[in-house]
């Protein structure tokens, strides 16, 4: 390697060392654009469009309305009322395993849980064990979240995302705790981060 491309690789390194929201993402985004690693690299992950950087959203299909991270995520509350989705509706996956992820809101803030039958805030500046949530999906983008209390997530009658349901939920459309999920800018993430 010449000395102006290890210049240049230090550099980025540098700049990807100095920007801690974005440090691993733009590090796997840089390597494949460069042409270090071929996409075909993540052929074969399970839930391949699920990998760090997806945005996504979440509609509850009992009240026709987006989870919403209030301001961004700067307030901390966590809602279900939204009619139509944008940034504060759009949440970025951490993943963790193929099918444990944390969320974070569009001002950085990770979704948290304290407890079982708790509300979901947005307050947390780095993620723990309140801080994963589980993905289940069935064929038709309908999701249930289970939180790592054991207990799934629903939207309340007071438009509170909450912790409390009982049980495995089905994947009706009567039920609080289904939810679509959608990603931003098409069915599936890009395989190139942001």
């Amino acid at each position: 390697m010449d000395s102006v491309s290890c210049k240049w690789l230090l550099l980025t390194f540098l700049f990807i060392y100095w920007a801690p929201s974005s440090r691993g993402v733009n590090l796997g985004n840089w390597l494949v654009v460069e042409g270090w690693m071929k996409p075909s690299l993540f052929d074969g992950i399970i839930n391949e469009h699920m990998l760090d950087g997806a945005k996504v959203q979440f509609k509850s299909l009992s009240s026709n309305k987006y989870v919403c991270a209030e301001e961004g995520g700067d307030s901390g509350v966590v809602t279900v009322d939204r009619e139509k989705a944008s940034g504060w509706e759009t949440f970025r996956l951490w993943r963790v395993s193929p099918s444990e992820y944390q969320l974070r809101s569009f001002k950085g803030q990770f979704l948290s849980c304290a407890e079982e039958g708790a509300s979901v805030t947005a307050t947390s500046g780095s993620p723990s064990l309140k801080e994963t949530f589980t993905i289940e999906r069935s064929s038709n983008n309908r999701v249930r979240i289970k939180h790592s209390s054991g207990r799934y997530l629903q939207a309340s009658s007071a438009n509170e995302l909450k912790a409390d349901h009982v049980g495995t939920p089905g994947f009706d459309d009567g039920s609080a705790a289904i939810f679509e999920m959608t990603f931003d800018g098409g069915r599936y993430a890009r395989r190139v981060w942001m």
